[in-house]
């Protein structure tokens, strides 16, 4: 299974989100490696990656969508939208560093491979 906190079913999931809470790069800040991955959006999209989205139909009947503390970029009412930041400079199959403390999102990106990530597994 996986490692995040939230749950997942048939009919809905739940997300917990950890983020950084400044939305501009500070002075501590790393630059991201080149790979081939998607992150969640969260202010401007780091350089060397291209903002994009995904639209979830929720239910209309019956929604029970709810959001509260600070997510990443998007919108969350009836309807979700997921904005996210993308590059595709690298093998997914070269393993980049991250720091790997906690657990953390990343999407696949256009090879639809998960990126590898030194001293982390894999979960799809």
């Amino acid at each position: 299974g996986n490692h995040f906190a939230g749950s997942l079913d048939k009919s809905q999931y739940t997300l917990e989100f950890c983020t950084k809470g400044e939305k501009k790069p500070t002075d501590f800040d790393r630059s991201w490696p080149k790979g081939d991955y998607c992150i969640f959006k969260y202010g401007d999209c780091p350089a060397d990656f291209a903002a994009g989205y995904v639209k979830w139909d929720d239910e209309d009947s019956l929604n029970k969508n709810d959001w509260q503390g600070v997510l990443p970029d998007g919108v969350y009412d009836e309807d979700t939208i997921q904005r996210y930041c993308c590059r595709s400079d690298g093998m997914p199959t070269e393993a980049i560093v991250l720091p790997t403390d906690q657990p953390f999102y990343l999407f696949q990106g256009k090879r639809e491979v998960c990126q590898k990530v030194a001293n982390m597994q894999v979960s799809e």
